[in-house]
């Protein structure tokens, strides 16, 4: 066999391993929290659409408040790249230089946000384009916790039977606090106290 085709097939199965071991990984991490950064994939090319092949390049990432130039910034950082041979790169939003802002603290529930991408091959930053943000599964979760808890709140007890209660599953008290005071108790024995 060809000297050049085993190296290509060792390099092959090692990229296989190391994406296998990345998703393994990022699997492990994503039980504990949701990330607090998003994924971003780009192919690159000149301006007369050859692939930027190996190509170092720097990316400016903008969380903006509509597609305007003159949007107001939420969020901005730069990540630093080589392109692979294909001229792709691969990324996480919010794990970047950070130039202005705070990712954990955008506030995503108070209209739309635009992501606009910028690249910078060495001779300054060139607009790649801007894009509307759009819901991804771990916010599409949220709904349901945020419905069920407004559900419950607008709902009162109005739905609730024996196998849907709230209380206790022991033999312990209910206790009630608002403004954490205490405001009422439920004793195992029904006595009760409000006030």
């Amino acid at each position: 066999m060809n000297s050049q085709i085993i190296i290509h097939l060792c390099r092959r199965d090692l990229l296989v391993t190391c994406a296998t071991l990345s998703i393994l990984f990022s699997s492990f991490q994503s039980f504990s929290q949701t990330p607090q950064l998003f994924s971003y994939q780009a192919a690159l090319r000149n301006g007369s659409g050859e692939v930027l092949v190996s190509e170092a390049v720097v990316l400016r990432f903008t969380i903006q408040t509509s597609i305007s130039e003159i949007s107001p910034v939420k969020y901005q950082e730069t990540q630093n790249f080589m392109t692979s041979e294909f001229g792709l790169i691969n990324c996480t939003v919010g794990n970047g230089n950070v130039v202005q802002g705070d990712f954990t603290t955008v506030d995503w529930n108070t209209g739309v946000r635009f992501l606009k991408i910028e690249v910078d091959a060495g001779v300054g930053y060139t607009v790649l384009g801007v894009q509307q943000l759009i819901s991804v599964p771990y916010a599409l979760a949220s709904l349901t916790s945020v419905n069920t808890v407004n559900a419950w709140c607008t709902a009162g007890n109005s739905d609730m039977t024996e196998d849907n209660a709230i209380g206790t599953a022991d033999a312990a008290a209910l206790n009630f606090k608002v403004n954490n005071q205490k405001s009422g108790r439920i004793s195992p024995t029904g006595s009760t106290y409000f006030g």
